[in-house]
């Protein structure tokens, strides 16, 4: 009876062992189960142009010649070559200035899009009939790497994202990655900042880095016992051998 209690006890220590930490793998634990939440959002800000973005600029009017200068050069699809934002957009100078056909240096950092569109539209009412501008963010990219399925440097095609989105582009964290300590890494106006976050906690919808800026950079924390908690699920056939072969031993000890 001993032998049969020390041979339980030794399947039942390797089943917990591998499985103890999955109460630490589903996100936002402390939300309620029981009723729909309304939360009002007030922690996103729109995005700011800054040094260095590449921005895409295009104007067109009534008189198409006139705002020609303005249209982005046609790229050719047929090469093999890496895209390159500075072929169709404008760069931020370190100064805060993109310089534009007709009314050269104009001063953008510091201004959201739409404040920056406005602006180019009223300095190029001396030069075209009623121009129509349109301006976005062409370099928008943020980078998640470490305990996720598919690391990487993503291109952003709007001037929003979240954190949660951000790692679905990802493949999502790993089973064994630790969700409560993940790393943003922001550079504001020349320094470095770097933020956690609970992916536990509801909070994290809260945070006021919740919503992501240009050239973020994510980092998640591998898990430190890698192998044999993925063994555990990947593998879930050798647990039952080791059952089976446990339960024949438990038979032979009877006799």
């Amino acid at each position: 009876m001993k032998l049969q209690l020390r041979y339980f006890f030794l399947l039942l220590l390797f089943v917990e062992s591998s499985c103890i930490s999955y109460k630490h793998v589903p996100y936002f634990q402390d939300m309620s189960q029981r009723s729909d939440i309304l939360d009002d959002i007030t922690n996103y800000k729109t995005i700011i142009i800054q040094n260095n973005d590449i921005l895409s600029i295009t104007v067109t009017s009534l008189n198409p010649e006139a705002s020609a200068p303005f249209s982005p050069p046609v790229t050719n699809q047929q090469t093999n070559t890496a895209y390159n934002p500075l072929s169709s957009g404008y760069l931020v100078d370190q100064k805060g200035n993109v310089q534009l056909p007709y009314i050269g240096d104009v001063k953008v950092a510091g201004l959201t899009t739409s404040e920056a569109k406005d602006l180019i539209r009223s300095k190029l009412d001396d030069f075209l009939k009623e121009p129509v501008v349109r301006v976005y963010i062409n370099n928008f990219k943020i980078g998640v790497f470490g305990g996720v399925n598919s690391p990487g440097i993503f291109q952003v095609n709007n001037e929003r994202i979240t954190l949660a989105e951000a790692l679905i582009m990802a493949g999502d964290l790993k089973l064994t990655a630790p969700r409560n300590n993940i790393l943003l890494v922001r550079e504001i106006d020349g320094k470095r900042k770097f933020v956690r976050f609970d992916l536990n906690s509801k909070n994290t919808f809260n945070s006021p880095y919740f919503y992501l800026r240009n050239n973020d950079l994510i980092y998640i924390e591998p898990g430190t016992t890698i192998e044999k908690r993925e063994n555990f699920f990947s593998n879930i056939g050798i647990v039952t051998s080791l059952i089976s072969i446990i339960s024949v031993i438990l038979i032979f000890t009877r006799k």
